[in-house]
């Protein structure tokens, strides 16, 4: 099973928003609710003092199912009329 890094907006190591895939997306929901400030000139994010992110792996079970396939080279696609 591959393992994902999830991100989460969090109070003094407490989280309080839901898991993310991205840090972008913790960003963006803390600039959301006020807990950090973006830098005009070099787009860096700045969380509040008691803001933080917290970071998970978790594994990420396929199923029979979902269609995924693991691929190492990108697929020949041909196109059917």
């Amino acid at each position: 099973m591959p393992k994902k890094r999830q991100y989460a907006l969090a109070y003094f190591r407490q989280q309080i928003g839901p898991w993310r895939w991205t840090k972008a997306e913790v960003e963006q929901d803390a600039l959301r609710r006020g807990d950090a400030s973006r830098d005009r000139g070099s787009k860096v994010v700045y969380l509040t003092v008691p803001a933080d992110i917290l970071e998970r792996e978790v594994l990420v079970e396929l199923r029979v199912n979902d269609n995924i396939a693991a691929m190492g080279v990108r697929p020949q696609l041909r196109l059917v009329k």
